[in-house]
C-alpha cells in the first residue's frame, strides 16, 4: 500500500517494511517530514488462540511484565485485563502502545534487549524489583531476539515467557513494491530487525531486484541489521547508533533532505 499525502508533489519514497500495526507512528513521522512511505510488511502478526482473561491469574503473582515488541503488549492485552502490573518496555514505541492500552506504569528502556536488560539491573539495585518478589513475565512472538531469559535468571529473578502470537514471513514482494523498485521510484528503505531484514534480502534476490537497490539508501535501526543488509548492493547503508525509531527517523531525514 502506498501512502501518499500530496499527489501533486514528487516526495521522496520511503520503503516501510514494518508490519502494518508497528508503520502508523513511522508513516506519520515520515509525513511530517516531507516523505511519502511504500508499505510493504515483511511480516503478518497472528494471535495465539489465548481466551481472554486466561493470564490473568498468572500476572496477579509476577512483579513486571517485560514488552520487547509493540506487538507482545497489543496481544496481551487482548488475553488480560490487568493494567496494573508494571511495565517494562524494551524502547518508546513499545512503551507508547503499552501506555495507549491503558497500563498504569510504564518504564521505557530506551533500546533494545541489552538496555532492558540494564533497566532491570538498575530498579533492582533501587530496590524496585526484588528478585523474591515475583516473576518476570514476557508475553513473546514465536521468534525471539537475544537472551533475555538466561540474563533475567541471572540476576535471580524467575523468568515465565508465553508465546502469545506468531509472525510469518511473506512469500513475495506485491506488485506494487516490484513496480516501484524496478521504475527506479524508492529513494530509501527501513528495516527494524534482522529477521525482516534477512527476509528482504531472501526476496529480493528470488525476484531478480537486487540490482535495481543501487540507488537506494537503507536505514537500520542497529548494526546488527545494517549487517544483514550488506548482502544487497544499496548505494550506502546506514546504521543507528543507538536503536531507536527517532534515530533512524533523524538519520534518514539528514541523508535526503
Amino acid at each position: 500500500m502506498r501512502v501518499v499525502s500530496s499527489p501533486a508533489d514528487k516526495r521522496p519514497l520511503v520503503l516501510v517494511t514494518r508490519p502494518h500495526a508497528d508503520s502508523v507512528g513511522l508513516v506519520a513521522a515520515l509525513d511530517q517530514l516531507g516523505f511519502d512511505s511504500l508499505l510493504e510488511p515483511m511480516m503478518e502478526i497472528h494471535s495465539e488462540p489465548f481466551p481472554p482473561g486466561s493470564l490473568d491469574e498468572t500476572l496477579s503473582s509476577c512483579q513486571a511484565i517485560l514488552i520487547t515488541s509493540a506487538n507482545g503488549v497489543r496481544v496481551l492485552a487482548e488475553v488480560s485485563t490487568d493494567r496494573q502490573t508494571p511495565v517494562l518496555a524494551v524502547g518508546d514505541a513499545s512503551a507508547a502502545a503499552a501506555r495507549a492500552l491503558g497500563f498504569r506504569q510504564v518504564r521505557s528502556a530506551g533500546g533494545d534487549v541489552v538496555t532492558l536488560v540494564r533497566l532491570i539491573e538498575e530498579l533492582t539495585k533501587d530496590g524496585v524489583l526484588v528478585p523474591s518478589g515475583g516473576a518476570l513475565f514476557h508475553p513473546a512472538g514465536s521468534a525471539v531476539a537475544g537472551d533475555l531469559a538466561g540474563a533475567v535468571e541471572g540476576l535471580g529473578f524467575r523468568f515465565l515467557r508465553n508465546r502469545l502470537y506468531r509472525a510469518e514471513t511473506v512469500p513475495a514482494f506485491s506488485p506494487i513494491c516490484c513496480s516501484a523498485l524496478q521504475a527506479g521510484e524508492v529513494a530509501a528503505a527501513t528495516f527494524f530487525s534482522p529477521r525482516t531484514a534477512r527476509h528482504f534480502v531472501a526476496l529480493a534476490r528470488d525476484a531478480g531486484l537486487a540490482p535495481a537497490l543501487v540507488s537506494i539508501d537503507a536505514f537500520a535501526l542497529s548494526p546488527a541489521v545494517a549487517s544483514v543488509l550488506q548482502d544487497l548492493p544499496w548505494r550506502t547503508v546506514y546504521a543507528c547508533a543507538s536503536p531507536t525509531q527517532k534515530n533512524l527517523i533523524d538519520q534518514l531525514s539528514r541523508t535526503l533532505q
